[in-house]
C-alpha cells in the first residue's frame, strides 16, 4: 500500500511535466522566424520633399500611379530615410489599415529597430480609440537594398482611423518645438500651447475662431481644477493611457511635439499615439535630468498639459490605478517565462534576420553580429523592466 501511495504523486507530477512540457514546446512552435514581405519601388527622379511619381511592386503585384516622398524633420536628413508612400485609390496593405497613404518609418536612431513597434503594439492593448497599426517589411528602392523599415498606417480623419466628423470637429498635434512652423495653428492664451491643425484642411476662419474658443476654454477650465468640470470637456480614458505610454516609455519628444489630440463633439481626447525612436533610454540620460542621471528614474511627462491635469487629485489617482491595471501588460514586453515569450523575443524570434540584416547595411555604433544585437536588445529589456519597477514604487507610494 504505501508503495502505491507513492507511486500516485509521482504520476501525477509526471503526467503533469509531460502536459507542461508539452505546453511549452507547443508555445515554442508557435513562434517562428517569419520571411519580411519586401516593398520594391521604382522611380525616374530622386526622391525628396514632394511627391514624385513611383511604381510599387508588393507581392508580385504591380501598382502603378503611385507616389513617393521624404517625411520626417530631423531623420529625413540621415543617410536611411524615411517616406510616405500614396497610392491612386485606398488600398489595404498586408493587416494594416485601409488607406491611399502609408509611413515607412526608417527607425533611423534605434538601433534595435523595435522601439516604435513595440510602443504601437502596446498602446493596441489599452483604451485609446484608434492605434497605428505597424510592420515590418524590407524596402528596395530601385533594385537597391534600402533596409528594414516599419510599414505603418498614416494618421488621419477617416471612418477607421480618427472617427471625426470632417466638418465639424478637429484633428490636433501639440507642437511647441521650431518645427512646422509655417502650419496653421492656435496658441492658448495662458499656458501658450501650440497646437497644429491637421484637420480640417485649408480650415475656414468661422472654424479657427471655434477652434480658439475650445482650446482656451479647455485650458481655463484646467486652471480651475475641478474633475466633474474637466470630465465633462476631456475624455479621461484616453489621456490618462496617453500619459502613461508617454511617460513609461519616456518619449523624449512628449513635451515638444508628436502628441495627437482631437476634438469629437466638443470633447477633447488623446490620441493616436506617434513617434517613439527616441525613447527607452535612447538618447543620454542628462537629457532626462533626473537627479540620479539613471533615465528610468523621474517623471518625465508630466509637463504642459499633463501637470495641469495630474495637479487634479482624482485624475493622478486614476493614473495610478490604471498603470497597476496595465502592469500585466508592461511586463509581458520584457518578462519570458516558461510559458511565454515576451515582446521582445517575440519580434527578436520573428524578425532578427531582416534586423540584423539591416544593420549590416547601416553600420553606426553596432556591428553585423546577432551577439552585438541582442546587446541592445537586452539593454532596452532592462530599461523597461527597471523603469516598470521605479513607476510602481512611486505610485504605490503616493497612492
Amino acid at each position: 500500500m504505501k508503495k502505491i501511495k507513492l507511486i500516485i504523486p509521482l504520476f501525477i507530477i509526471l503526467i503533469i511535466s509531460i502536459i507542461t512540457t508539452l505546453f511549452i514546446t507547443k508555445q515554442d512552435k508557435t513562434i517562428k522566424p517569419i520571411k519580411v514581405p519586401s516593398i520594391y519601388i521604382n522611380t525616374k527622379e530622386e526622391i525628396n520633399d514632394n511627391y514624385i511619381n513611383s511604381t510599387i511592386t508588393i507581392n508580385n503585384k504591380q501598382y502603378n500611379n503611385t507616389k513617393i516622398k521624404l517625411r520626417g524633420h530631423i531623420t529625413k536628413y540621415e543617410d536611411k530615410h524615411p517616406y510616405t508612400i500614396k497610392f491612386n485609390k485606398k488600398i489595404k496593405l498586408f493587416n494594416l489599415t485601409e488607406s491611399k497613404k502609408y509611413v515607412l518609418l526608417a527607425n533611423t536612431f534605434d538601433n534595435s529597430l523595435m522601439r516604435n513597434k513595440l510602443v504601437y503594439d502596446f498602446a493596441n492593448k489599452t483604451s485609446i480609440k484608434y492605434t497605428v497599426k505597424s510592420m515590418y517589411v524590407d524596402l528596395y528602392i530601385n533594385n537597391e537594398y534600402i533596409g528594414n523599415y516599419l510599414l505603418c498606417d498614416k494618421i488621419k480623419v477617416a471612418n477607421n482611423k480618427v472617427n471625426i466628423d470632417k466638418n465639424n470637429d478637429y484633428l490636433l498635434e501639440y507642437d511647441i518645438s521650431n518645427n512646422n512652423l509655417d502650419k496653421t495653428s492656435i496658441t492658448t492664451k495662458i499656458n501658450k500651447w501650440r497646437f497644429i491643425i491637421r484637420s480640417p484642411k485649408n480650415i475656414t476662419k468661422n472654424k479657427l475662431s471655434k477652434l480658439d474658443k475650445l482650446l482656451n476654454n479647455i485650458e481655463k477650465v484646467l486652471q480651475r481644477n475641478n474633475y466633474k468640470e474637466i470630465s465633462k470637456y476631456i475624455d479621461i480614458n484616453s489621456f490618462i493611457d496617453t500619459y502613461i505610454i508617454e511617460e513609461y516609455f519616456k518619449d523624449v519628444d512628449c513635451n515638444l511635439s508628436s502628441l495627437y489630440m482631437y476634438f469629437k463633439d466638443s470633447i477633447l481626447y488623446a490620441g493616436p499615439i506617434w513617434d517613439f525612436d527616441q525613447s527607452m533610454g535612447l538618447t543620454l540620460d542628462s537629457e532626462y535630468n533626473t537627479k540620479s542621471g539613471n533615465s528610468t528614474e523621474g517623471l518625465y511627462c508630466d509637463k504642459n498639459i499633463f501637470r495641469k491635469l495630474l495637479n487634479n487629485k482624482e485624475f493622478k489617482n486614476r493614473v495610478i490605478k490604471r498603470y497597476n491595471e496595465l502592469k500585466k501588460e508592461i511586463k509581458k514586453l520584457y518578462t519570458d517565462n516558461n510559458h511565454t515569450k515576451s515582446e521582445i523575443t517575440k519580434n527578436y524570434i520573428m524578425y532578427k534576420d531582416s534586423l540584423i540584416r539591416n544593420n549590416c547595411k547601416w553600420k553606426k555604433d553596432i556591428a553585423c553580429k546577432k551577439e552585438d544585437y541582442k546587446q541592445r536588445l537586452a539593454y532596452v529589456r532592462k530599461w523597461l523592466k527597471n523603469r516598470n519597477e521605479w513607476l510602481l514604487k512611486e505610485y504605490n507610494e503616493k497612492s
